[in-house]
C-alpha cells in the first residue's frame, strides 16, 4: 500500500535536485526562451548506451533529464 510514503519530502528532494542541476547548467528560470528550449530538448531526449557523461554539464543535462517521464507509445 502507497499510503505511507512521504511524498512532501520526495518532492521537496526533487526541487532540490532539480536548482542542483540547474545551476550547473546556468539556467534562468526567469528566461522563458531558455526554459522552453531546455523543455524541448528534455522531451526530445533519449539516453544513449555510452553510460553517465564524465563532463558536468553532460552530466547534469543526463540527470535532469533522466527525470523526464518517457511517452509509453514511442518506439
Amino acid at each position: 500500500m502507497s499510503g505511507f510514503e512521504n511524498y512532501s519530502q520526495e518532492a521537496a528532494q526533487l526541487e532540490r535536485e532539480i536548482v542542483r542541476w540547474g545551476l550547473v547548467l546556468g539556467i534562468d528560470w526567469e528566461d522563458e526562451a531558455q526554459v522552453a528550449e531546455l523543455a524541448r530538448d528534455a522531451v526530445a531526449f533519449r539516453p544513449g548506451s555510452q553510460g553517465m557523461p564524465h563532463d558536468p554539464k553532460d552530466r547534469a543535462r543526463f540527470e535532469l533529464f533522466g527525470a523526464v517521464p518517457v511517452n509509453p507509445t514511442e518506439k
